[in-house]
């Protein structure tokens, strides 16, 4: 498929112009923090309290689960 389409001018014939390609295509570049600061950000922004003790509690479920998994 083109990315050209014809018009026609006034003052000649048919032409030619070519539409956006770049529009959009800018990155930002990738910031990197810490987790901690990102679930502090998260915990600030939305009222939540994912803490430490969350993350070992979770820690040890996924532990019983693999532990199972394989004895299975």
């Amino acid at each position: 498929m083109s990315h050209f389409s014809i018009i026609a001018s006034r003052e000649g014939g048919p032409g030619y112009v070519k539409g956006p390609t770049d529009v959009g295509t800018g990155k930002t570049k990738d910031e990197k923090a810490p987790l901690s600061e990102i679930v502090q950000v998260l915990n600030k922004r939305f009222g939540t309290q994912f803490i430490e003790d969350l993350m070992i509690e979770r820690m040890g479920e996924n532990d019983r689960i693999v532990t199972r998994y394989m004895s299975d």
